[in-house]
């Protein structure tokens, strides 16, 4: 595995140098200008070009790991390559009821420019050579882009034990 990601802010994890072979961390183009782009922001703000170079670089299958990396999905400079979107969920849905429920009004007109943005953007993954869906919902709704394989979350715990309180 070589680990292509975003920093945040965070400190990198020693914990995935035990299951890489390489991670590199890129920062998100976070400018005022990618709000007037056709692309999502959250798409746009991560078409980082040293990325786009490293991913060039080789000729592994590339997995983009949810909707707001495709930036680069299927680039004329990634010709051959195997690509797969795992999907987290219909982004321009949970953007859209983000909205609906947000207060602040440049929120809210952020995130209802965002969903529509993101609907037209998401039809792009059907240029993947799959699509890795994490619900069944997910899986019938993406069906009409690419051949899916439904693969559900998984993590190893199966019950919650938090304490009532704040």
């Amino acid at each position: 595995i070589h680990l292509h990601c975003f920093e945040y802010g965070r400190s990198s994890t020693n914990e995935l140098e035990n299951y890489c072979e390489s991670i590199v961390y890129y920062n998100r183009n976070m400018s005022i200008g990618n709000f007037i782009s056709r692309t999502p922001y959250i798409v746009k703000s991560r078409a980082n070009i040293e990325l786009l170079n490293n991913l060039s670089a080789n000729d592994y299958p590339i997995l983009f790991e949810g909707l707001h990396t495709t930036a680069f999905l299927k680039h004329k400079r990634l010709n051959g390559r195997s690509q797969y979107v795992r999907t987290h969920n219909i982004e321009h849905e949970y953007y859209y009821s983000l909205a609906s429920s947000e207060r602040s009004l440049v929120k809210r007109f952020y995130l209802f420019c965002e969903s529509r943005k993101l609907k037209r953007w998401e039809k792009n993954i059907a240029k993947a050579d799959c699509i890795f869906t994490i619900s069944e919902n997910d899986n019938n709704y993406f069906q009409k882009y690419s051949k899916n394989i439904y693969i559900p979350a998984f993590h190893a715990n199966e019950n919650l034990n938090i304490e009532s309180g704040i």
